[in-house]
């Protein structure tokens, strides 16, 4: 996911391994150099470059986020804790540009399946069904089709922060979702009715979902962004 952003941008500062491919600003084919670092680089990344800061961000592991919707079908709120994440780094990248005006990367990419486990504890309701549980969850996430960006400093003065990371869900193709309670017994009732209502499950969670990506990239990825400014990461020359 936006792991693959960070991938894409460390194309060469003297600092970082010499087998990571470097872009230059001014290369006529900038993307196109993007798209072939970002491919090279991502198997190396996923599992971290302790020399430039970045711990292993595929898994990612020890995350935690609330998730919540308070109107319409859903009215639900969702606390996770001792979250992995696993698959960012099977991204198919289908484009990548560099956005001089904003000083951003654009990646755009399908994620044939990410998957999420943790621990949970949820309070509201789902339709008219009234909901309140805690216990383990899985959620796999399959065929997503999702935009990522990063701000890069012009600067070394500026300041990188988990707000300098977007990340946004164009198409989504399926949520499967596992739960089990605190004895680590199968929630087959609630399986049921979120499985049954994926779709509106969905749709009322995603915006606070892409809110909670956001922050979880944007800290692991401040350690290298906060560091380094766009000269450093795509230099002139």
């Amino acid at each position: 996911m936006l792991m693959l952003i960070f991938m894409i941008s460390i194309a060469g500062a003297v600092e970082w391994p010499t087998s990571i491919q470097r872009c230059l600003r001014s290369e006529p084919q900038l993307d196109k150099c993007l798209l072939r670092a970002a491919k090279q680089a991502v198997p190396r990344f996923a599992k971290g470059i302790a020399e430039i800061g970045v711990e292993a961000l595929d898994p990612l592991t020890g995350a935690n986020f609330t998730l919540g919707s308070d109107t319409g079908p859903v009215a639900l709120r969702v606390y996770a804790d001792h979250v992995n994440i696993t698959g960012p780094s099977k991204i198919q990248i289908k484009k990548i540009i560099y956005n001089e005006k904003q000083s951003q990367l654009e990646v755009t990419g399908f994620h044939k399946l990410l998957k999420m486990s943790g621990s949970f504890n949820a309070n509201g309701r789902i339709l008219v069904f009234p909901i309140n549980t805690k216990g383990y969850f899985t959620f796999d996430f399959r065929e997503v089709n999702a935009l990522h960006t990063v701000k890069i400093k012009r600067s070394l003065q500026e300041r990188f922060n988990e707000r300098s990371v977007q990340f946004s869900v164009n198409n989504l193709g399926k949520v499967i979702v596992n739960l089990k309670d605190v004895n680590h017994k199968n929630c087959n009732n609630l399986n049921r009715l979120v499985n049954d209502n994926w779709k509106i499950v969905t749709n009322a969670m995603i915006p606070s979902m892409e809110t909670a990506i956001q922050r979880i990239y944007g800290r692991a990825l401040i350690p290298l962004f906060d560091r380094f400014s766009l000269d450093d990461i795509l230099p002139i020359a």
